[in-house]
């Protein structure tokens, strides 16, 4: 049943994943306890799940509760944990909440590289996390000087042609337009480079 709302949430059908999740997260709750793996998985991809379909308070609710569980029993530093982080990041920052969103994706990268490595995806994931948050700061050069760091990282787990290469190269690509686009406009004139 598991497997079944996993591949309905890959497929994109979240509001059909959300009740079988619910009727997974309930049975598993029953018959393992808050505590096992499977459950606090459950719960963490219910919350993913919630955050697809707009439901961000209780989202947050419930990956904040799979946080906590996984911290506990888990450890921090585990890959686990580390996955729960990402996902509550984002939640966080969709609910304006953007500081502490930051703050956690940063946590969460510095974990990644020392646990996982550079040329993990989860950690790539993360750090594409990071950038995207720092673009829409308005932090462009740190987002563009991270995003530089993992694009060779990029090509050698993904593949150029891999979507989880082109949207990050694409969003470094619209870092450096707008980036030349600012500078123009800075300029006190402007004029036109003409040969006599």
């Amino acid at each position: 049943m598991n497997y079944l709302a996993a591949n309905l949430a890959n497929r994109g059908k979240w509001v059909k994943a959300e009740k079988m999740q619910r009727q997974v997260l309930t049975l598993r709750l029953e018959i393992l306890g808050e505590r096992h793996s499977y459950t606090i998985l459950t719960m963490s991809q219910l919350a993913v799940t919630l955050y697809k379909c707009g439901q961000l308070d209780e989202s947050e609710r419930m990956q904040r509760e799979a946080l906590s569980l996984r911290r506990e029993i888990l450890g921090a530093r585990h890959p686990d944990t580390l996955l729960v982080m990402h996902s509550l990041a984002a939640i966080l920052y969709d609910r304006g909440q953007v500081d502490d969103a930051e703050r956690m994706q940063r946590e969460a990268l510095a974990l990644g590289l020392e646990i996982l490595g550079q040329q993990h995806p989860r950690t790539l994931d993360i750090s594409y996390n990071l950038c995207l948050m720092l673009y829409r700061r308005n932090q462009l050069e740190e987002a563009k000087k991270l995003l530089r760091e993992t694009m060779e990282p990029r090509i050698a787990v993904f593949g150029e042609d891999h979507k989880h290469t082109r949207v990050p190269q694409a969003l470094l690509e619209d870092i450096v337009s707008k980036q030349s686009d600012d500078f123009i406009h800075q300029c006190p004139t402007h004029q036109f480079l003409v040969r006599e």
